[in-house]
């Protein structure tokens, strides 16, 4: 079958799938740039295209999709702020690390960098990188200004945090600009990324449905390399698992297109979720007790045991399961504030708001000096358009984390 000599280009340099976007359209990119070429033909500006760089890159900015605004598809947000949480629980020295690939106009980083402040990082504590292949779109992304429908779903807590409004235009503030990388990058490069060090979280949403199968092979095995082992994918609502099999597996929350690393030689997939150093060592412990169901008549096993359980169901992405253990780990020790954390933040990973703020309410309550349920809770309110409760809970948080010598809980 013949092929459109552009459609295979477009193929071979960006891996699109020109029925994904309609031949139609990449026929009318193509009669746009001859007419602003001042070409006699479609043979003549062929010509020009091979020979020119400059000239692939305009033809290239006009097939590409650069939709994007804040905050889009909050689930995904909810899952980096829970795994973020985590990270920052676990007293990791090393940076949590987040890559919005490929990042358009720059919406996408700057709700990660945010999302991330929100829960409570320093600027120290993470990075964001950020790449596209559009020229066009890197410099728009650095330039960080941005309509007003393109910030409504910021809310206006956010927008008045990390907003700078002027002219019915919102710029992001410099202090947030500075903490995403933004470089330029072909996502169908194998070498991209080379030698980079993996990625917690990557956003790589709403591309995979616009490359030929042969691309999308080759990107789906870049971001298995880009992804750590215990990272997670996050992709978009219209792009479901057969898309990223065999390399991932579903990271099972509901609602989300997220996906992890599936473990080598066979169906099951890695962890999804870092729970936390001290509770992943006492489930390692030789003393700790296996979390198993107790036989009738047998001595229930200990919380600790079950804890550790809740974050290894958590950890595989089970994060229902989880709910209903570290229910019991509730049951068993009513007045302590651990178990009642892991609840809150595995409540939010589901996206069950209101459950994840009764629990990490309780657990400030029996430990008031408890940062990170006192921070993920300023996370909540200010989600929730709360900004004087966020503002006093951050507060709160300072002063716990300053009496607790800096540990992070």
């Amino acid at each position: 079958m013949h092929r459109d000599p552009f459609e295979a280009i477009l193929a071979e340099r960006i891996g699109l799938d020109a029925a994904s976007i309609g031949h139609d359209e990449v026929a009318r990119a193509v009669r746009r740039r001859v007419e602003a070429t001042g070409c006699e033909d479609t043979a003549a500006y062929l010509a020009r295209l091979v020979g020119s760089d400059t000239e692939w890159e305009e033809l290239a900015e006009l097939v590409l999709v650069p939709e994007t605004w804040f905050f889009r598809e909050p689930t995904a947000f909810d899952l980096l702020a829970a795994r973020a949480a985590l990270h920052a629980s676990s007293g990791s020295r090393r940076r949590f690390s987040v890559l919005s690939l490929p990042c358009a106009t720059g919406a996408e980083p700057y709700s990660v960098a945010m999302t991330l402040l929100d829960v409570g990082l320093t600027a120290a504590q993470f990075r964001v990188e950020a790449i596209d292949v559009s020229r066009r779109a890197i410099e728009a992304a650095r330039e960080a200004t941005y309509s007003a429908r393109s910030v409504a779903r910021a809310g206006p807590v956010r927008r008045q945090r990390f907003f700078e409004e002027a002219d019915d235009l919102w710029r992001v503030r410099d202090d947030v600009r500075r903490l995403v990388r933004f470089s330029r990058g072909n996502l169908v490069d194998p070498q991209l990324l080379a030698g980079a060090a993996p990625f917690d979280v990557v956003f790589c949403r709403n591309v995979l449905i616009y490359l030929s199968g042969e691309a999308r092979l080759r990107v789906v095995a870049t971001l298995s390399r880009l992804v750590r082992p215990d990272g997670v994918l996050l992709t978009g609502h219209a792009e479901p698992l057969r898309l990223v099999a065999p390399a991932f597996a579903s990271a099972r929350v509901p609602r989300t297109f997220a996906w992890v690393a599936s473990a080598p030689g066979s169906n099951q997939a890695r962890p999804a979720l870092h729970a936390g150093r001290a509770v992943r060592q006492a489930a390692m412990s030789p003393s700790a007790p296996r979390a198993e169901r107790a036989l009738p008549g047998a001595a229930p096993p200990d919380a600790a045991a079950l804890l550790a359980q809740a974050t290894r169901l958590a950890d595989a992405g089970d994060l229902e399961q989880a709910r209903a253990v570290v229910g019991r780990v509730i049951l068993a020790r009513p007045g302590e504030a651990p178990g009642y954390y892991l609840a809150g933040i595995i409540a939010s990973g589901l996206g069950r708001h209101v459950d994840a703020e009764v629990a990490l309410r309780r657990a400030v309550y029996l430990d008031p000096r408890h940062a990170e349920a006192l921070q993920h809770l300023a996370f909540l309110r200010a989600r929730h358009g709360d900004a004087a409760e966020a503002e006093r809970l951050r507060l709160r948080a300072s002063l716990a984390r300053a009496r607790n010598g800096g540990d992070v809980r």
